[in-house]
Formats: structure tokens, sequence, C-alpha cells
């Protein structure tokens, strides 16, 4: 039985620049990195600047609760560039990981060639 029905967001990652949409409160907010995260094969080639990205802009959308994000967060992560052929196994653990990093208790990944409405992204995690 869950308690605390997870919130659940949605995370953009375009080059050097997050985008986090929370569906609870309708919120959206774009950080640009202060450090580049990206280059020119990878959109996270750096875990640390992309992970204080990522957690800046969540932490404008989302409450804080006790010093942590959200007692239950779930994250659709989303690549929006640098996707051509796929994302191979390593880049999904990349953004798996800093996903979890930011406080995700679960991840999904794709690539931005498709359009997720909010309730498919919603659907995904009640599956």
């Amino acid at each position: 039985m869950q308690l605390i029905k997870p919130r659940i967001v949605h995370i953009k990652v375009f080059r050097n620049k997050i985008e986090v949409i929370d569906f609870k409160s309708g919120k959206t907010k774009s950080v640009l990195a202060s450090r580049s995260f990206s280059s020119k094969r990878l959109l996270i080639a750096d875990f640390h600047s992309a992970e204080a990205t990522m957690k800046k802009a969540l932490d404008a959308v989302i409450p804080i609760y006790f010093g942590v994000i959200s007692p239950s967060l779930d994250v659709f992560i989303q690549a929006m560039e640098i996707y051509n052929g796929g994302l191979s196994m390593v880049e999904v653990r990349t953004f798996v990981d800093s996903a979890e990093h930011c406080g995700a208790k679960r991840v999904v990944v794709r690539d931005g060639s498709k359009f997720y409405s909010a309730n498919q992204v919603i659907k995904l995690f009640n599956q």
C-alpha cells in the first residue's frame, strides 16, 4: 500500500539546458547550465554539472519537504537532442543515474523523437 502518491515530473534535456515540468502544480522551469555539461557527441558529458542543473530546475518547481525534494518522485526524462539512431544503454544509464541522484525513485527514459502528453507520461508510470 502506497501512502504518498508519487509526484511525476517530465525532464527534457537539451544541450546545456534542462527543462522540468511538474504535472501536479503545472509549473515549468528551464535552467541553463552554469558550467557546460554537453559535448559534441554526448548530451550529458559532465555528470556533476548536469545534475546540478537538474536539481536547480527541480527545486524551482517542486516544494522541498524536510530537506528532500519529494518523498516519492517519478521522473520521465527525455533526451531532446543528440539521439540519432536512438539512445545507447550507456546514455540511458547516464540519464537514470542523474535523475536518481536528484531524488527520483522511478525513472523512464525516452528520446525526443516523439511528443508525450502529460496523460501519456502518467500512464507509463501506472502500467
